[in-house]
């Protein structure tokens, strides 16, 4: 199943909504044993939930650019460098993690 197609965006301080206004998220400070959060502490996530997932596409896109451009810049023939294989598997673990596998 996917996800909810960006952007999103705040809505009041405590909701977090699709372009069209329905509702995907409700940051609201209070849950199951009352107030579980500050008020401030909930607008934060909301801005923050948005702003991740408003970038997660661009984010992923240049993790893996980046990776492609490491190994073919280092691989070739011509070039005296080594991969930067920390740098892959941080690039590569990020990606995984972002794409949930």
């Amino acid at each position: 199943m996917e996800h909810t197609k960006t952007p999103w965006k705040p809505s009041s301080s405590f909701l977090v909504c699709d372009a069209h206004g329905k509702i995907i998220a409700n940051t609201q400070p209070v849950g199951i044993e009352g107030i579980t959060t500050t008020y401030d502490e909930g607008e934060a996530n909301t801005e923050f939930i948005c702003r991740a997932a408003n970038c997660h596409d661009d984010l992923l896109e240049a993790c893996k650019n980046l990776l492609r451009r490491e190994i073919n810049l280092h691989s070739a023939p011509d070039q005296p460098y080594c991969v930067d294989d920390v740098l892959v598997a941080e690039v590569e673990a990020a990606i995984a993690k972002a794409k949930k596998q």
